[in-house]
């Protein structure tokens, strides 16, 4: 934002500066091949260059880094993975177009991979959550958040991990159906935040906007079957609505946060169903909630 001196709206003044950035390191010099042998810069050009600069790199490491989730979800690993790594954070190993061309050949590769069939339906899914369940013997497949229940179900799978995701839960219409036609199937469900809360809107619950969120990681919660207290780690805007469990007698509150007494967990009294709304698998911690992990992998034994 804001207005810079000079040609601001100039069309051609904007794109010889963002030239001039494309042309890093030179641009710091005062050199620029496009604008003639030797053009100067002044000194609020270099500024914008070097933003525009920083604006690239920030792109580039952030498409990397989904690039490298996705490989690493679907099966690559080791060597391969590791020269992947290197090649994409050194930049002095390979161009900056010959790395976008790289990551969209590897981002193809791991798209079709998140095609197979799985046991974590993926809304964005913290790696640790993955950790968590291979700690404790799950063998593990990534869905994206889209693949239909019939997909999922013919994988055969002992249990269902609903991963953790951004934003507001009530558009994902498709999602909630694959979900509600799941659990229909009477089939293990855990759900993470995101997980937590379309497990809720798929048995005729409702979300809404909190005024303010939960975020950090020492939110009071407590379990309401074991009567303990839990420090959580949490992480949403959005949350179940309470009064909206009345009147669905499937649906039975477990976790509650003790600082606005919303609902913090649910569980399914006609089916091996359950969620939380907050992190057990936050790393560093705290821990007091691993046990949902192995609670998940019990109901599938």
């Amino acid at each position: 934002g804001g207005t810079m001196a000079g040609e601001t709206n100039d069309v051609e003044y904007i794109q010889k500066k963002l030239f001039a950035a494309l042309k890093i390191p030179k641009a710091y010099l005062g050199y620029d091949e496009g604008l003639g042998a030797k053009a100067t810069l002044s000194q609020e050009d270099i500024r914008f260059s070097r933003t525009i600069a920083r604006i690239q790199r920030t792109i580039l490491a952030e498409m990397n880094k989904i690039a490298i989730i996705h490989l690493y979800c679907n099966g690559y690993e080791g060597e391969e993975l590791l020269d992947f790594t290197l090649k994409l954070s050194n930049p002095s190993t390979i161009a900056q177009q010959q790395k976008l061309e790289l990551f969209r050949t590897r981002f193809e590769i791991a798209q079709a991979a998140l095609g197979t069939p799985g046991l974590v339906d993926r809304y964005w899914v913290k790696k640790n959550i993955l950790r968590s369940l291979q700690e404790r013997g799950a063998s593990l497949k990534v869905f994206p958040y889209n693949t239909s229940a019939d997909e999922i179900m013919a994988f055969n799978p002992d249990g269902i991990m609903l991963s953790n995701g951004p934003g507001d839960p009530e558009p994902l219409t498709d999602v909630i159906a694959n979900v509600k036609a799941l659990i229909a199937k009477n089939i293990s469900v855990y759900g993470i935040c995101l997980g937590h809360q379309i497990i809720g809107l798929s048995q005729g619950l409702k979300t809404f906007k909190m005024f303010n969120g939960h975020r950090g990681i020492n939110h009071p919660v407590k379990n309401l079957i074991s009567g303990n207290c839990e420090v959580t780690s949490q992480n949403h805007g959005f949350a179940l609505d309470r009064d909206s469990v009345e009147g669905i007698d499937n649906v039975e509150i477990t976790h509650i946060h003790l600082n606005d007494e919303t609902i913090a967990g649910i569980r399914l009294t006609n089916a091996p169903v359950f969620s939380v709304q907050y992190h057990p698998e936050a790393c560093p911690g705290p821990e007091d909630s691993r046990y949902l992990f192995d609670q998940f992998i019990a109901t599938m034994s």
